[in-house]
């Protein structure tokens, strides 16, 4: 297609069915050949309004975490995937890809426009209470190394994660890298002679 126009139309459509639905999981689209008819059916997912009463309150500290991955609304009501790469006192440095032009993008986020999807597996966590928003350092533990061999011949580590990056070096077969981020099902982030980039995951053994 070359918008997306009657695609988010189409998802519009599907969502505003039901007074509280905000966005879809399990999707299916149907699409005439000619793409003049789109159709969407799935799982609306949304927030309950403020008009239900509503009387659980979340009293529970929620965990930041270096690492951490988040979901969040971009400025198009899109929701988006990430990882925690840097965190102040009332804000996260976020890193994902741009679902575009796939390149990797990052920005700071409030932490109530945050969700947190995943936990780092280590990291120095940073709590943020509701009564008292501060943050608190808590001695960080050190991460066990993960280690992957290249098992092509030559493998390119480039800057960003996609083919079209500048190439920062390329390894040789059985050169040894530490794992940083699985940062797609295809790119990984990954750490070489004190050199950081992005390599093909398929290309690497562990």
């Amino acid at each position: 297609m070359k918008n997306l126009d009657a695609f988010q139309e189409a998802i519009e459509d599907a969502v505003q069915q039901y007074p509280e639905g905000e966005f879809m999981k399990n999707a299916v689209v149907f699409i005439r050949d000619n793409g003049a008819k789109i159709k969407v059916v799935g799982d609306v997912w949304g927030i309950p309004s403020v008009e239900k009463n509503i009387t659980q309150k979340v009293t529970a500290d929620i965990n930041y975490n270096i690492g951490d991955r988040v979901a969040f609304k971009n400025d198009w009501e899109k929701i988006i995937e990430g990882t925690i790469i840097g965190i102040n006192s009332n804000e996260a440095m976020v890193e994902y890809i741009n679902s575009r032009n796939k390149k990797l993008v990052r920005d700071t986020y409030a932490f109530d426009k945050l969700t947190k999807l995943k936990s780092a597996s280590s990291t120095s966590p940073v709590v943020i209470s509701q009564n008292n928003p501060q943050m608190i350092s808590v001695k960080p533990t050190k991460p066990e190394k993960q280690l992957y061999t290249v098992n092509s011949e030559t493998l390119r580590m480039r800057e960003e994660a996609n083919a079209n990056s500048l190439v920062l070096l390329t390894l040789k077969k059985n050169a040894e890298v530490e794992l940083i981020e699985k940062t797609t099902e295809e790119w990984w982030k990954v750490k070489y002679n004190g050199m950081v980039g992005y390599v093909s995951s398929k290309y690497l053994s562990k």
